[in-house]
């Protein structure tokens, strides 16, 4: 678990989530941003980290990210049906197909129907994910990894941060709610807006 006050992590701009079944854990690929030579492209020179998440991390994560986008939200404390308005913001993130970031801006994010399976080069360095900090900070949701690698278990250090956009959290949250059932976890949805809209008339 970090140490008590600011911890510095890799700033990482763009995720790939799979399940892997045989160690039945999602895999979470994360490219880290890097400033390339001249002649070369970000694309060719970022360095890789996988991120290895459990069940439990997972749970905890999708508990703890709803309820960092819930109570973050600018008009949470001023309307009368705050689970509405969420919903509606939910629905309109997950809807839309947002193009990569490119230099500062928030990390995006995809899914993979299995585990990303990386090539001879980059060759990702693994981590088990122990501990994430989320927190909102003005515009935007900062989220950091802090696990072990695990060529060195043990040793718990910073992974990667995500500094994502409400827009993209609720990506996140989705893609992060869609493996895990893939997965068959039998995760509950963390938070009432998360639930399936009801239509009227409608019966389940």
């Amino acid at each position: 678990m970090p140490e008590p006050g600011p911890t510095t992590y890799p700033k990482a701009t763009q995720i790939t989530l799979g399940h892997a079944p045989r160690e039945d854990r999602l895999a979470m690929d994360l490219t880290l941003m890097s400033k390339p030579l001249p002649g070369e492209t970000a694309a060719s020179t970022a360095p890789m980290r996988r991120a290895w998440l459990t069940r439990r991390v997972v749970a905890a994560t999708l508990a703890k990210l709803s309820e960092v986008i819930g109570q973050s939200h600018p008009a949470a404390e001023r309307t009368p049906d705050p689970d509405e308005v969420l919903q509606m913001e939910h629905l309109a993130a997950v809807a839309s197909k947002s193009p990569a970031p490119q230099g500062g801006e928030p990390a995006s994010a995809r899914s993979s129907a299995s585990a990303p399976t990386p090539g001879p080069a980059p060759n990702p360095e693994g981590y088990l994910i122990t501990d994430l900090q989320i927190e909102a900070q003005e515009t935007h949701v900062v989220m950091g990894l802090w696990g072990e690698p695990l060529s060195a278990p043990g040793q718990g250090m910073p992974v990667a941060a995500l500094k994502l956009s409400r827009h993209h959290a609720h990506q996140i949250l989705r893609l992060l709610q869609s493996t895990s059932a893939k997965a068959q976890w039998g995760l509950e949805h963390p938070a009432q807006w998360m639930q399936p809209m009801q239509v009227p008339g409608q019966k389940n």
